[in-house]
């Protein structure tokens, strides 16, 4: 399983023409890549409006990416990378959600119309409840929010497949004290990022991470992505867990170093 992350602005410029962030021609260009996953991060301002009503420009947007990645024979995973009042990123100045019982049902409501949307797709589109818990502090919260949220889901996507990380970014260490699963269609979802002074190099958020350091990849695309399949040995965990299905996601965030990584690959094979 090979991954793709790509995602929309948070906002929404008027002229629906005036911006195209995702386009027919990237899901060709990752089809050539030998890629079949796509991860799909979506902020809750794409579809809503501060005082939470729903923007359907928004829903358009992701319905159009979804149909563009079943047309070219992606598996897709719609993450929502953002709720209100919750960001991974500091930067976001998002705050209040574990403790805040109405944010709480305006992030159970939001999942509730992904799923009358979305939720129609079969085995072709997974959803991802929520995009790394940080705190350590915030995972009993989030262990309670998580079970209520698959349940409002399956009220309209009975049979969608349901990502749930944990804290520390998703980190492996936590995936201990994720809920036991609530059905057959649900997936552990950890986040792997070692090493991060590569997988991260010129991201912002990330402190002391200098701006204008950059590591190159020495070697091919073919090579790279040849590395990525040997090393994602979980293919058959389905069969082999049954009814405890746990998925791990290993390259998701190394391979959102690959448009900047191929500008280097050319570089170097000049």
């Amino acid at each position: 399983m090979l991954i793709w992350e790509a995602g929309f602005p948070s906002v929404i410029i008027p002229r629906t023409d005036s911006i195209i962030f995702i386009t027919e021609d990237d899901f060709k260009e990752l089809t050539s890549w030998g890629l079949d996953h796509l991860r799909l991060p979506v902020d809750y301002n794409l579809v809503e409006t501060e005082d939470g009503q729903y923007k359907e420009e928004g829903f358009a947007r992701i319905k159009r990416a979804l149909e563009l990645g079943h047309k070219y024979g992606f598996n897709m995973i719609l993450d929502l990378h953002k709720t209100a009042g919750y960001s991974f990123d500091p930067g976001e100045k998002q705050s209040g959600f574990f403790g805040n019982e109405a944010l709480q049902e305006r992030f159970y409501r939001l999942w509730e119309e992904f799923a009358k949307r979305f939720g129609g797709y079969g085995d072709k589109v997974a959803f991802e409840l929520l995009n790394e818990v940080v705190d350590k502090e915030d995972g009993a919260v989030w262990a309670e929010i998580a079970p209520k949220c698959v349940e409002r889901i399956r009220a309209y996507a009975p049979a969608t497949d349901i990502l749930i990380g944990g804290y520390w970014h998703n980190s492996v260490q936590a995936v201990r004290d994720i809920p036991m699963p609530m059905d057959e269609h649900i997936i552990y979802n950890f986040h792997s990022y070692d090493p991060l002074l590569f997988t991260h190099q010129g991201a912002q958020w990330v402190d002391d991470m200098p701006a204008d350091y950059h590591m190159e990849f020495k070697g091919s695309m073919e090579d790279f992505l040849c590395i990525c399949k040997k090393h994602t040995c979980l293919q058959n965990l389905r069969e082999r867990c049954r009814s405890l299905i746990i998925r791990a996601i290993l390259i998701q965030h190394i391979l959102k170093t690959c448009l900047p990584m191929r500008s280097l690959l050319q570089r170097s094979e000049m």
